[in-house]
C-alpha cells in the first residue's frame, strides 16, 4: 500500500510524529509515489480509514474536513467521499515526500509551507510556518487548546524552505509562500514566543509592529561580574539593545502554592501537607530569584530586556503598551528611526484589528471566536491568496484598504 498526504492531513500528521518525538530529519525523503493498493484491491473509504489507522487524528475525515492525498497524475486521484487530492506532477524538487513508514508518505516540511501558504491568512502562515522552524509541536488535533511538545528537534529551517521554494515552479502557494519567508524566523521555543514574533516582525501594512529584523533566543555572553556562561533571552531587536522574554502561565508554579495551600487548610494536622507547601513555596521562590538574576545577568551584559507574560495577550491593548515601551526604549538608542511605528500605534482602527488578530492565535474561547472574527474582517474575498487588507500611511494617518496580492509588488510600510 502506498499513499501520500498533503495540506493539512500532512501537517496533523507531522504535529503527531514531532509530539511523540520522533525526529523527522532522520526519516527517508522521496519523490511523490502514486497511490496504490495490494493486489487488485480499489480505494475506498474503508481500505483509506486503515491505511491511515495509526493517526487517530485523521480518522473524522469528511466532505467538510477532507482528508488531503497528494497524487502524481490526475488519472491517479482517489474517487473517494471526503478525499480531496491534489495533483503535484511538475514542478517539485527531487525527494519532496517523507515515508512516516506503514506505506504512508507526507508533503515534506518545506512542501508543506507552500502548500499551508495557499489556504492559510499570512498571518497564521508566519505562525505554522515558525513552528516547523521551532523546538516545539502543537497538538495535532487540537492545536489551539491541546497539549505542547516542547524542547524536540526542528523539522526545517529558513534556508531549507527557500531552497525548496527557490527549486519549485507553477506550485499552488508558491506565490505567498515568498511572502511568508520575508519573515520567517528559526529556533522559537513555545507558541505563544512564535506569536509575539510574527507581531513584531510583520509590517504595520499586515497589522505587526514593524520591528524586523528580530533574532529569537540567541545566546548572549553574560560572564561579566560574577555570572557565568551564557544568557538567553526569547527575543532580541537586531542592531539593538533592547529584547523581550515572555514569562509563561506555568513559569513560576504560582497554582503549586495555592494546591498546597489549600489542602493544608482542610488536612492542617497532617505534617505532609506543610512540607508540600513549604516545597512549593521554596520553588517558587527560587523561580523569582533566578528571573532576577537572569535580569540582572543580561542588564550587564548591556541589555535591557522587557518581560512579557500571558496577561500582556490577552488584556485589550496590553501587547501595544509592551511595544510602545520598547520603541521608546530603541527609540533612545539612537539606533533606528521609529517615527512611523509610533504614528501607526495612535491609530484605534488599527489597534482594534491587532487586538484581534492577537487574540486569533490564544487558547481558550477567546481565541476561537477572534479566530472567527479576525477571518471576516481580513478575508471578505473568498480568495485569500488573491486579495488581502493592508493598511497605508496617507496624510499623516493609516488608512485600511483591500488590494490584490502580488508575490513581487513591495507592501506599503516596507
Amino acid at each position: 500500500m502506498k499513499l501520500a498526504l498533503c495540506g493539512m492531513s500532512a501537517l496533523r500528521v507531522l504535529r503527531d510524529l514531532r509530539q511523540r518525538h520522533v525526529d523527522v530529519m532522520r526519516l527517508p525523503r522521496v519523490d511523490l509515489p502514486a497511490p496504490s493498493l495490494e493486489g487488485s484491491g480499489r480505494w475506498s473509504r474503508a481500505a483509506i480509514s486503515q491505511a491511515i489507522e495509526q493517526y487517530p487524528c485523521l480518522a473524522d475525515f469528511s466532505e467538510r474536513h477532507p482528508l488531503c492525498v497528494a497524487v502524481p497524475t490526475a488519472a491517479t486521484r482517489l474517487r473517494v467521499k471526503g478525499v480531496s487530492c491534489t495533483v503535484h506532477g511538475k514542478g517539485l524538487p527531487a525527494n519532496a515526500f517523507v515515508d512516516v513508514g506503514g506505506g504512508l508518505f507526507i508533503s515534506s516540511p518545506e512542501l508543506l509551507f507552500i502548500e499551508l501558504a495557499g489556504i492559510m491568512l499570512p498571518e497564521v502562515h508566519l505562525v505554522v510556518g515558525m513552528e516547523l522552524c521551532g523546538t516545539y509541536a502543537r497538538d495535532a488535533s487540537d492545536p489551539r487548546n491541546g497539549s505542547v511538545a516542547y524542547q524536540i528537534p526542528a523539522v526545517t529551517c529558513m534556508d531549507r524552505i527557500r531552497a525548496f521554494v527557490d527549486g519549485c515552479h507553477h506550485v499552488n502557494g508558491l506565490g505567498p509562500a515568498r511572502e511568508t519567508l520575508e519573515w520567517l524566523l528559526d529556533n522559537a521555543w513555545s507558541p505563544m514566543e512564535a506569536v509575539v514574533a510574527a507581531m513584531a516582525v510583520l509590517p504595520g501594512a499586515m497589522l505587526g509592529y514593524d520591528l524586523w529584523p528580530i533574532d529569537l533566543n540567541v545566546p548572549v555572553d553574560a560572564r561579566g561580574g560574577t555570572a557565568s556562561g551564557t544568557r538567553i533571552p526569547d527575543l532580541v531587536f537586531r542592531g539593538t539593545d533592547v529584547g523581550l522574554n515572555y514569562d509563561g502561565e506555568g513559569h513560576l508554579p504560582l497554582q503549586d502554592v495555592v494546591d498546597a495551600a489549600i489542602r493544608l487548610a482542610s488536612l492542617p494536622q497532617e505534617r505532609a501537607t506543610q512540607e508540600d507547601l513549604d516545597d512549593a513555596l521554596r520553588r517558587a521562590r527560587e523561580g523569582a530569584v533566578a528571573d532576577k538574576r537572569r535580569d540582572r545577568d543580561l542588564g550587564a551584559a548591556g541589555l535591557t530586556v522587557f518581560a512579557m507574560t500571558k496577561e500582556d495577550l490577552y488584556e485589550r491593548g496590553g501587547l501595544d503598551r509592551l511595544m510602545l515601551q520598547v520603541m521608546d526604549a530603541i527609540s533612545r538608542t539612537g539606533k533606528r528611526d521609529l517615527s512611523r511605528q509610533r504614528t501607526m500605534m495612535e491609530s484605534k482602527l488599527l489597534g482594534d484589528l491587532r487586538q484581534e488578530l492577537i487574540w486569533s492565535f490564544l487558547p481558550g474561547k477567546v481565541g476561537q471566536e477572534a479566530a472567527q472574527t479576525f477571518a471576516e474582517l481580513s478575508a471578505p474575498n473568498p480568495d485569500i491568496t488573491r486579495y488581502m487588507k493592508i493598511a497605508r500611511f496617507v496624510d499623516g494617518k493609516w488608512v485600511v484598504s483591500l488590494v490584490e496580492r502580488s508575490s513581487s509588488a513591495a507592501l506599503p510600510g516596507d
